[in-house]
């Protein structure tokens, strides 16, 4: 807990009680916005954080992985993200994300397939449920 005390002295004091009191939502507020702000660190520890009060947020890990791709964390963005692919509704986009860290880990081929079957799951998806791009299931 003393990693997340140091995080969140540098939030504000609002979003302080409100990470308090979250259920993992404040947290992932702010690591979105420390990543926009470019601060990595501080994001990855809000992200385990936010973990620790919902474990089983896809949105928490699939902002994870791109942190730790962000940092060069290959294959901790890798493994996080193998055990999202289950997940029907989410695998476009694990799937471009999952390229990407390929990409940027030098597997190249297995990249351009990665990519070609997450366009494959858009494809699908949106033929599935056509109104999901526009409910925010855009990748």
């Amino acid at each position: 807990m003393v990693v997340a005390n140091v995080v969140m002295s540098r939030f504000p004091a609002g979003l302080q009680a409100a990470l308090r009191s979250s259920t993992g939502n404040a947290a992932l507020y702010a690591a979105k916005e420390m990543l926009r702000q470019n601060d990595i660190t501080l994001a990855e520890q809000a992200l385990r954080m936010a973990l620790q009060l919902q474990p089983k947020g896809d949105e928490l890990h699939l902002l994870l992985a791109d942190t730790f791709d962000r940092v060069g964390k290959y294959s901790s963005a890798a493994a996080l993200l193998e055990s999202l692919l289950k997940n029907e509704r989410i695998a476009a986009r694990v799937g471009y994300l999952r390229a990407r860290v390929l990409l940027h880990s030098g597997e190249f081929d297995e990249a351009r397939t990665t990519y070609g079957n997450a366009q494959q799951h858009r494809q699908h998806w949106v033929r599935i449920e056509p109104t999901c791009v526009n409910r925010g299931y855009e990748v």
